[in-house]
């Protein structure tokens, strides 16, 4: 006897009503159980995904993987904000000291244009002036310390 499936989720009731009934009292030609052909078993067991879930140790397996997620997203969240607090640190550092270097090229020009001295000024003019200079110069230091 050959094993048809016309249907491949019938158990087998229409092969029931198939098989040729003897005086075994309607069991198969075989003398068997009855019920018709079975279907080959699979050397994999067919999945069972929820019985695999009922194993402790694949329970264990599904938790440390999600740990080890949880805690790559937040090294890798904390290592982002580290970063960022750097940028933001060394944005703030070189606006300050562009605030400090445009206002020291000032002074200089101012310098220049005194030490030029093309209007003539007396030296007690020029050395009030250079002093208040040297005053506005030590408050830029102390500024960019």
């Amino acid at each position: 006897m050959s094993y048809v499936d016309d249907e491949p989720f019938d158990e087998g009731s229409d092969a029931a009503e198939r098989a040729p009934r003897g005086r075994s009292g309607g069991r198969g030609a075989r003398g068997g159980r009855g019920g018709g052909a079975r279907r080959p078993s699979t050397a994999g067991g067919g999945g069972g995904g929820p019985a695999a879930l009922q194993q402790r140790g694949v329970r264990l397996a599904i938790l440390v993987g999600l740990v080890l997620v949880v805690l790559l997203v937040l090294v890798t969240s904390i290592r982002g904000c580290q970063r960022d607090r750097l940028v933001d640190s060394y944005k703030t550092y070189l606006t300050a000291a562009n605030s400090v270097s445009a206002d020291s090229k000032q002074i200089g020009d101012e310098l220049r244009v005194l030490l030029d001295n093309k209007d003539f000024k007396a030296p007690a003019q020029v050395g009030a002036a250079v002093k208040e200079l040297a005053d506005r110069a030590d408050v830029l230091i102390a500024r960019a310390e």
